[in-house]
């Protein structure tokens, strides 16, 4: 062997080049796992954690199987062009220009060219056209290829059908990672076939955890997980595979859904009757619109001491939160007040079924009045109401049953703040049909005793994104 080729076989082991060229000198014994699996392995599926280092990981990948193999591709894909733009390749630009050499080839934003046939590109999938998307990945058949899909869980079908495609060439390598927050998805799907070889992240063995001090700049802290472990976990007297109870600092926890898939990087066990899931809520949390356009204002107004009165206020489909604490109703008035001049709303709905009526009456008398300089809607809302003839198939018990359904169906065309309450909350409420099949949510108080909170975001939005189909002339007329 020559000393040209001893070099090109050393630069060959991802590990050597990580290292060496790359420059990357700390990494988690999870995330070594991971390089190894790449290049012994045909299909790696990897769950993983929040904030663990994946798509810092996934990034090195790529510049490590491309640059040192000859005629090498790698492609790769996530469910939206941000994710694929701002995230993965945000990083492997940073490594590529970050190297402890001249990496050669030409770094653009999406893409990376050494020769024709020779280098990576970033495709994206657009949602609802995943059948057209699926076209991109035809003509990828080097003889030595790798596909990241990157935040997998939502990866539609069709574009899965051309990875396998692409996979039966005898040197492809096929690595699916993401935060498992649904099992309704073909990355689930994939992990239970017998070729994949499924590994796992989890904050608890990171080494920011661990050691309880920053070892690695930016990852998950101790302080992070210990918060979560007593928030979103409860002491359990004995450990139950079945419930995924873990040990943390000499005791054995039972993690609720939302720490179940965050911190630990499993699949939640999702209950059959809730109204939302994780994964849609956390993709409303990330997505990115337009600000401008038609506002709305939702306002939920605490009847008990320990909860919040919200306020929630739309613009585009885009929804973002005002909380307050301890507030009477004159000063949720004045609140409101501010708020209305401010945004200038096209409606206002507030919650009437408790002290908000308060709150609703002060508003009424200062808008006949005089007091706005512009003319707005003003609604009631009554939960227990019937509900709106809007043409939908389904059958509400109340008004309150009607607006949470319509949330359920609007979903993945709006824009979430990213509050934890709410990412913690939305996917947990529950409904079920009565008696007479109609759909019935369930009551604040059964919400409360299960969270420990009163559902006063999730309400407040619900009324906010249901305000475009209320009049003002409506008669709310209440079911006996």
């Amino acid at each position: 062997m020559t000393k040209a080729q001893a070099t090109v076989k050393k630069l060959q082991d991802p590990f050597y080049f990580l290292r060496e060229v790359l420059g990357i000198k700390t990494l988690t014994a999870e995330q070594n796992q991971i390089i190894d699996s790449v290049f012994t392995n045909k299909y790696t599926g990897v769950r993983s954690s929040h904030n663990t280092g994946k798509t810092f990981i996934c990034a090195g990948i790529v510049l490590a199987f491309v640059i040192p193999n000859k005629m090498s591709q790698a492609v790769t894909t996530a469910p939206t062009g941000r994710q694929v733009k701002d995230l993965l390749w945000a990083e492997i630009n940073h490594l590529y220009h970050n190297a402890k050499y001249p990496l050669g080839g030409q770094m653009n934003l999406t893409e990376f060219k050494i020769k024709p046939k020779w280098g990576a590109v970033g495709i994206t999938t657009e949602p609802g056209k995943e059948a057209d998307s699926a076209v991109k990945f035809q003509g990828y058949h080097s003889g030595k290829i790798l596909v990241v899909l990157d935040e997998a869980v939502g990866i539609a079908n069709p574009i899965w059908e051309a990875i396998d495609g692409i996979a039966s060439n005898e040197d492809a390598h096929i690595l699916a990672i993401a935060n498992p927050s649904t099992t309704v998805c073909s990355f689930y799907k994939k992990l239970k076939e017998p070729d994949w070889n499924e590994l796992s992240i989890s904050s608890l063995n990171h080494p920011n955890v661990t050691e309880k001090k920053e070892i690695i700049r930016g990852a998950v802290s101790y302080k992070y997980v210990k918060e979560k472990v007593g928030k979103w976990c409860d002491e359990a007297a004995e450990h139950d595979k079945a419930l995924k109870t873990f040990d943390f600092e000499g005791k054995i926890y039972k993690p609720n859904s939302l720490f179940t898939w965050k911190v630990l990087g499993e699949f939640p066990e999702q209950a059959t009757d809730t109204l939302l899931s994780f994964y849609d809520v956390e993709k409303a949390s990330e997505r990115e619109l337009s600000e401008t356009g038609d506002c709305y204002l939702g306002i939920d107004v605490a009847r008990f001491g320990s909860d919040y009165s919200v306020f929630c206020i739309e613009k585009n489909r885009s929804f973002t939160f005002k909380p307050f604490y301890h507030f009477d109703t004159a000063q949720i008035t004045g609140e409101a007040i501010k708020i209305i001049k401010e945004h200038k709303p096209k409606k206002v709905g507030v919650d009437c079924d408790g002290i908000g009526s308060g709150v609703y009456d002060n508003l009424n008398e200062l808008k006949n009045n005089g007091g706005f300089d512009y003319d707005f809607e003003l609604i009631e809302i009554h939960g227990g109401a019937e509900p709106l003839d809007l043409g939908q198939t389904e059958e509400f018990l109340n008004l309150r049953a009607q607006m949470f359904w319509t949330l359920r169906g609007e979903i993945n065309a709006i824009s979430l703040e990213p509050i934890e309450e709410l990412q913690e909350g939305l996917p947990q409420i529950q409904y079920k049909y009565n008696s007479k099949g109609k759909i019935q949510i369930e009551a604040k108080e059964d919400f409360k005793k299960r969270l420990g909170r009163s559902s006063d975001y999730e309400d407040a939005l619900v009324y906010c994104n249901f305000l475009k189909y209320m009049e003002t002339e409506i008669k709310m007329f209440f079911i006996k």
